[in-house]
């Protein structure tokens, strides 16, 4: 990434930051793992505009299936019509997946977008952790299945995803109440991808130890926030 390129995803002013931001880590990663964009063949996504234009732009690169929560298929679908997806809306069953239809329909796939919300619901008024202890560590050893996973959370609350240790987050972090705020975890595997990116954010805390993923939080200035 060029020092341009640098400015512009650092400059809060900058409409197309974020994005920018999302669309490069996602194209590195990828190829990091040695695989082309167009590799994935799966996506969970919840419907949060920003991760469906990121899918469309960077990872959906041919006819895919496209999981989905319940109640959600007709946002999507003018996003994804041009590429053919197949819909396929997974039930909440107490609040959680429905996992007998996520192993069907990932089974003999490796690659998956996975939006946070599909991991994480939130009940009307009030953030809740949707998903049960159980079923998150049975989500974890469905994804860990498979060679990688991109998760997407835009919220108030940064997803702890505990038991994958071959996954990279990126998400909008509103916790301080601004919008130009950027947080990001990724797998070992990702340091020497990401210090390219900005060497000058300096040292690279752990913001989870238990989830095995080092992360970073940075302003858009580059500075730690404590």
């Amino acid at each position: 990434m060029t020092d341009e390129m640098c400015k512009i995803v650092h400059n809060k002013d900058h409409l197309c930051g974020m994005q920018f931001l999302r669309e490069w880590v996602a194209y590195r990663w990828l190829r990091s793992l040695g695989m082309e964009a167009m590799s994935c063949e799966v996506l969970i996504v919840k419907g949060f505009k920003p991760a469906l234009e990121l899918i469309s732009q960077v990872v959906l690169k041919e006819p895919a299936t496209v999981l989905v929560d319940e109640g959600v298929a007709g946002q999507i679908e003018p996003v994804f019509a041009k590429f053919e997806a197949k819909i396929v809306e997974v039930e909440r069953k107490q609040n959680c997946l429905d996992m007998l239809t996520l192993s069907h329909e990932l089974r003999g796939t490796s690659t998956r977008y996975v939006d946070g919300a599909a991991l994480y619901y939130t009940n009307p008024g009030s953030l809740a952790d949707g998903l049960g202890a159980e079923c998150r560590e049975e989500l974890a050893a469905e994804l860990n299945r498979h060679i990688a996973v991109l998760v997407e959370e835009i919220s108030d609350s940064p997803i702890h995803l505990r038991g994958v240790q071959n996954g990279i987050i990126i998400g909008d972090f509103q916790k301080y109440g601004q919008s130009d705020l950027v947080w990001l975890w990724a797998p070992p595997s990702m340091i020497n991808e990401l210090m390219y990116f900005n060497q000058s954010i300096g040292e690279w805390p752990c913001l989870d130890a238990q989830a095995n993923l080092l992360g970073m939080l940075w302003d858009s200035d580059g500075e730690f926030l404590s």
